[in-house]
């Protein structure tokens, strides 16, 4: 994979963690802090080898 990025936000719009990683997994928390459970919206962006393009959105809920 070329290139990967994917962006979680709350309810309220606020960006909660990012990453370029794509190894790399969310540990429920926003600043070290750990967030309510509630559903978050997701939002990705792959661009493979070849230069073709993917992107998609989705939800989780947090359950803890």
């Amino acid at each position: 994979m070329a290139e990967f990025e994917i962006h979680l936000f709350n309810r309220w719009g606020l960006l909660v963690w990012h990453t370029t990683d794509i190894d790399d997994r969310w540990d429920g928390t926003h600043n070290g802090t750990p967030v309510p459970q509630e559903a978050y919206v997701y939002r990705w962006y792959m661009k493979d080898i070849h230069g073709k393009e993917w992107r998609g959105t989705g939800m989780v809920n947090l359950v803890r």
